[in-house]
């Protein structure tokens, strides 16, 4: 198949420009309802015991009107439990400081520098609150434009890098206390990511002095499989490392994390992560970001070639979409 002249990726605004950190409680619950397409908010709280919590808003906005859809995925003890709640509509405010989201009884709210999630579902109840660690991180402008003329955009920016989560949740009448760390992203694009898209990566990782972003989105067919990748390293005091020169052993879309991060980046960083466990899997349908999604827990060492050299554990999450459609 022969490329088009614009089958490329234009990604200036991605990781070329100098970045612009979005603020916790603004760039994370501030929808555009006039754009047409799909926007998503995703929290997530995770123990080391482990447990894992993922609670993602998604509105849609069309000619026909607003939908929204609410998933939560549940890992602990006896296995996995998913919930989704669909409802005719989400409920954002364009209130700064204040703003919100709904679905049905399920509502997420940012208030006096925290994010407050109450959940209320057939099967998981409860009420959390995200308190902000680390200052929020997007790569450039946080946006991907590619297709005719860059008409196709995808804008993915994480407002909570690192958070102290509290709370207690009820998983089908078991009671549990929730005291971890956690994660809130935003994305947004407005067409099928299987236009484009073969698959996403997304990880976090965290230690007691540094908390490690990487992302890396991956071109198909079409796009020659080109990938566009980016890391963020932040530690006691401030942001360390914003780089988009970043590689991956193996590339590829394989569904499982990759084995080593490699950042060209100064001073150096390399990832070399053990062999992970997948918590959940679920199959994305109806949406424009259809596929599979898989959620590994992993861990491994960070290296960084300061001086003298320094070598730490890690241990976090990677997020893996095998983009369909």
């Amino acid at each position: 198949m022969r490329e088009s002249i614009f089958s490329f990726w234009q990604d200036p605004d991605f990781n070329a420009l100098a970045d612009k950190p979005p603020a916790a409680g603004e760039d994370g619950l501030r929808p555009d309802p006039g754009r047409a397409g799909e926007e998503s908010w995703v929290f997530e709280a995770f123990t080391a015991r482990p447990y894992h919590l993922r609670v993602s808003f998604t509105l849609s906005t069309s000619a026909a009107g607003t939908a929204s859809l609410l998933r939560i995925c549940w890992y602990g003890d006896g296995g996995t439990v998913h919930e989704t709640w669909p409802g005719p509509e989400a409920a954002p405010s364009a209130g700064a400081g204040n703003g919100g989201l709904s679905a049905g009884p399920n509502r997420v709210r940012f208030e006096s520098g925290k994010y407050l999630l109450r959940l209320e579902t057939d099967n998981i109840a409860g009420e959390l609150e995200w308190e902000p660690l680390v200052p929020g991180w997007q790569p450039g402008a946080g946006r991907l434009a590619f297709g005719d003329q860059g008409r196709l955009q995808l804008f993915w920016r994480v407002p909570v890098p690192r958070a102290a989560v509290r709370g207690r949740i009820t998983i089908d009448g078991k009671d549990y206390a929730l005291e971890g760390l956690g994660y809130h992203d935003y994305r947004r694009y407005n067409f099928p990511l299987g236009q484009a898209l073969a698959g996403i990566c997304l990880g976090r990782f965290y230690h007691d002095q540094y908390t490690l972003l990487f992302a890396d989105f991956g071109g198909n067919l079409l796009y020659s499989g080109k990938h566009v990748a980016a890391l963020y390293l932040v530690g006691e005091n401030g942001t360390l490392i914003s780089t988009p020169h970043v590689e991956t052993n193996p590339a590829g879309q394989s569904s499982s994390p990759p084995k080593e991060v490699r950042a060209a980046a100064h001073p150096p960083v390399y990832l070399v992560l053990d062999p992970p466990l997948n918590l959940w899997q679920e199959e994305l349908k109806g949406g424009l970001a259809a596929g599979s999604l898989r959620m590994w827990l992993a861990s491994g060492r960070l290296r960084l070639a300061t001086d003298p050299e320094r070598e730490v554990r890690v241990w976090g999450r990677v997020e893996n979409l095998t983009v369909t459609g």
